[in-house]
């Protein structure tokens, strides 16, 4: 028990010192893919008859299935249809578990909601240039004051579901897995600038208080109508703003790849680079390397450097070279390193005991908010590169534990042949003068 003590004090000490997402990418992928088949809106313009995908962004609470221990979307209560059919009427839904909003612009809104009422804050500022009181639809504004309205100008999807964030997170409990999905990556000109009035980053800062959060985007921002791109440095500040507000390590890029010839699959990876200090290239500049790479020959996916903890060995280990996390060899080959070298009390174990300590500690991962207590805010979920990790630090805790406890320090296959050694070279003989034995 002492040691099992040792090795909670040793976890939450790991946990404590690492600031990284409690979301593992791998995780978030098929969430993302049912929340976009879900949610994603689409019409038919009544202007031009072509279908229309706008800009839209989603904020949902996602509960936590105890009975396949996962986030589940499928808890979630509110239905695709009621969800899509509001928001391509350019309202905001707000339910129980979802806030959603396409972008309101004009003149889009023409094609997608012409007689659907035009909201508060655009009356007002109508009212203010004089368009007339009886103005109530898009439509009366086209046919009454449409050159008072600047061409162009827009709400962001993610502003209107974000504003009044303090009073629409009450509708989502702090043990739920809080996701806002944008199709695009933030725009720095709006949703991300420190001055602007349509800004997303003093609202989006409330889901600090969500141990379990994620910022998604499924497709790097680029302006329509005309409007000057941004560059990849605009883009990169823009993620670096959002990141200094819900953490960098929060924000995943969510998109399908080609895994193999015809076979498309939905990837997330976090923005954040390894240390966590800087944004990933792959977030804000489309020609940036890609992070995958088709393995045509050996029939699989080369994830190479997502950031993300996830490692691939494509081939060996496994067939069709499934994913992997690092195996006991590597935690052996470190633990001297790890545990420092006391001549007098050294640790060394084989494979075996290694394997079977992995084997407890994961056990004691596993049943670790029944050691602690549950604390919803700050419920506990790791990566599988993360588990590991906290697997090994766990490890090392227990063989400092053992190192200074009384128990042996010795490994009998390794003490066998120095045993051997020892018995070959120090053996007494001697030729017995009585019966002339040897």
């Amino acid at each position: 028990m002492a040691a099992l003590s040792w090795m909670v004090v040793s976890l939450a000490v790991f946990l404590s010192t690492r600031k990284t997402s409690a979301v593992d990418p791998n995780d978030l992928a098929p969430i993302i893919q049912q929340l976009i088949n879900r949610f994603r809106p689409s019409y038919i313009d009544q202007e031009t008859r072509e279908t229309v995908s706008p800009m839209y962004s989603v904020l949902v609470g996602i509960p936590f299935n105890t009975a396949t221990r996962s986030y589940d979307i499928n808890l979630v209560p509110d239905t695709g249809d009621a969800v899509r059919t509001a928001i391509q009427r350019c309202e905001i839904y707000s339910g129980r578990k979802v806030v959603a909003a396409t972008v309101l612009q004009w003149r889009t809104v023409m094609g997608q909601c012409p007689n659907e009422l035009v909201p508060p804050s655009w009356k007002r500022q109508l009212t203010q240039r004089h368009c007339p009181q009886g103005v109530r639809t898009w439509k009366d504004v086209d046919d009454q004051c449409a050159d008072l309205i600047m061409k162009g100008k827009a709400d962001h999807a993610e502003y209107r579901v974000l504003q009044g964030f303090s009073t629409i997170s009450s509708k989502f409990r702090f043990n739920e897995l809080l996701v806002f999905f944008t199709l695009s990556s933030p725009c720095s000109t709006s949703c991300t600038s420190e001055t602007s009035q349509w800004s997303i980053l003093d609202s989006i800062q409330g889901m600090r208080d969500w141990g379990n959060r994620a910022v998604v985007f499924s497709q790097i921002y680029k302006p329509s109508g005309g409007t000057r791109d941004l560059t990849p440095e605009e883009r990169r500040g823009s993620l670096k703003r959002l990141g200094d507000r819900v953490g960098l390590r929060n924000i995943f890029y969510c998109r399908r790849v080609e895994i193999q010839v015809g076979q498309h699959e939905m990837v997330c990876s976090s923005c954040a680079n390894p240390t966590g200090t800087a944004v990933k290239r792959e977030c804000y500049d489309e020609n940036a390397p890609p992070t995958f790479t088709q393995n045509t020959q050996g029939g699989s996916t080369r994830i190479e450097s997502l950031g993300d903890g996830r490692v691939e060995i494509p081939g060996g280990g496994q067939a069709g070279g499934q994913r992997q996390t690092p195996g006991t060899s590597q935690v052996l080959d470190i633990m001297p390193q790890l545990v420092g070298v006391r001549p007098q009390v050294q640790v060394r174990w084989g494979v075996e005991v290694i394997q079977g300590l992995l084997g407890v500690c994961a056990q004691v991962l596993d049943i670790m908010p029944q050691l602690v207590g549950y604390v919803p805010r700050v419920q506990i979920l790791l990566s599988a590169a993360e588990k590991m990790a906290a697997l090994s630090w766990m490890v090392v805790s227990l063989a400092v534990f053992l190192s200074t406890g009384k128990t042996t320090a010795v490994d009998p296959n390794d003490l066998a042949p120095i045993i051997q050694q020892l018995i070959n070279r120090y053996k007494p003989s001697y030729y017995n003068q009585d019966t002339r034995e040897m």
